[in-house]
């Protein structure tokens, strides 16, 4: 999860690849895999605990979502003035598939840890219990608002490289996208801002 995150980041390409690793051999966690860890913290309760490993999945499987992502952005740096067009349109079916995992994966995610953002987050403080658990799943949630500015601004790029002319101008359907997600982006981190919680965020972010 570290090597998709800072690669998602950084905007580079994964170190962990398909290639140096079989990645389907190793599925996404689930809240059994980690199940030992429920009473050995001495930081929080148990309650806690199984909420921050349902977060922990949920970055898990964003992570194999991000996988496909930064595979697409590392095929399209190679000359893009050579590639046929058939691979183009490839890219644009990939892209396609993406968007809906990434949308899936967010309805699944904010109905169990609704987000707090804009005007009134601070009305959602709770404890130190609570706020942490706030503050896991909204940094996962800056890290799903990144990987769909960094897929809508791939959809800008491809649509400028398409040689026939399309019959709706693409590039202003990708900067509509890639402005709601930086709109969330902007919107998620006022929340923790009112919550009081941005100065604990990771880097990455």
């Amino acid at each position: 999860m570290r090597d998709r995150v800072i690669a998602l980041a950084l905007r580079r390409q994964a170190l962990i690849t398909k290639e140096t690793l079989d990645l389907q051999i190793y599925p996404g966690l689930e809240a059994k895999d980690l199940l030992d860890e429920v009473h050995k913290s001495k930081v929080y309760d148990s309650n806690t605990k199984k909420e921050l490993i349902e977060v922990t999945c949920r970055l898990s499987s964003l992570c194999i979502i991000v996988t496909d992502l930064l595979s697409l952005m590392a095929s399209q740096k190679s000359d893009k003035s050579l590639r046929p067009s058939h691979d183009l349109e490839r890219d644009a079916q990939r892209t396609l598939r993406l968007e809906k995992d990434l949308q899936s994966w967010y309805e699944d995610a904010s109905e169990r840890f609704p987000p707090a953002s804009g005007t009134g987050a601070a009305s959602q403080l709770g404890g130190f219990q609570a706020n942490c658990v706030k503050l896991f799943s909204h940094t996962v949630y800056l890290y799903y608002h990144s990987a769909l500015a960094l897929l809508s601004q791939n959809s800008i790029v491809r649509a400028m490289m398409a040689t026939s002319p399309p019959k709706k101008p693409p590039t202003a359907e990708g900067f509509r996208k890639l402005q709601y997600a930086v709109s969330c982006f902007t919107d998620c981190m006022q929340g923790l801002t009112e919550m009081r919680l941005v100065r604990w965020l990771p880097m990455s972010t």
